[in-house]
């Protein structure tokens, strides 16, 4: 190949590999300006899209509120529940009637679609809580790769696993680090 071709397509390498950096870069730092709403919208909750089945988890005292749906190319239905603690503890279900079918089905599919609205306005493809007990309180993978996690304190993070991975991952601030391969990387606990 032509040297003056190769240094073409190094460069053209080089711009796309930094392009890509600085996107991920910035969903990640849009995403950290906004860790309130983020807090407020997803404590105590996961949410797993698999094909086309959603699940939703809440947790409140180690009890866990498990909820399916069917994604039918964005009309959300409900299918499933498994309920151990009184729903009503749930920010934005408070009032819902469990004895009245229809409208708690409609209302919680209400509920898990402006989640994944809010979700795919974030570029979030998941979140997850059930690192709870190892001081990760939230784990949001981004639709990018990379994963935000939310640690309100270093010192409750008892995993030394997750201590040394917390430590060469980027830190935006004492509760939220970044890394932008976690789902590539060795690192990743």
């Amino acid at each position: 190949m032509n040297k003056k071709y190769q240094i073409v397509l190094y460069v053209f390498i080089a711009e796309f590999f930094l392009f890509s950096c600085m996107e991920r870069f910035s969903s990640a730092n849009y995403l950290y300006k906004k860790r309130d709403v983020i807090l407020s919208e997803f404590s105590n909750m996961s949410i797993f899209k698999r094909g086309d089945r959603v699940l939703l988890l809440f947790s409140f005292d180690n009890d866990i509120n498990q909820f399916g749906f069917i994604n039918d190319h964005g009309d959300i239905k409900f299918e499933d529940a498994r309920i151990n603690f009184d729903i009503s503890k749930i920010n934005g279900l408070q009032n819902i009637n469990l004895n009245d079918t229809l409208k708690y089905h409609k209302i919680l599919e209400q509920y898990i679609s402006s989640k994944l609205r809010l979700m795919k306005s974030f570029h979030i493809r998941e979140v997850n809580m059930t690192f709870k007990s190892l001081g990760i309180f939230m784990k949001i993978y981004m639709e990018d790769g990379g994963v935000f996690l939310y640690i309100p304190g270093i010192n409750r993070v008892n995993n030394r696993n997750w201590v040394r991975y917390l430590e060469v991952i980027d830190k935006y601030d004492d509760n939220w680090y970044y890394d932008p391969i976690a789902e590539n990387s060795l690192l990743s606990p």
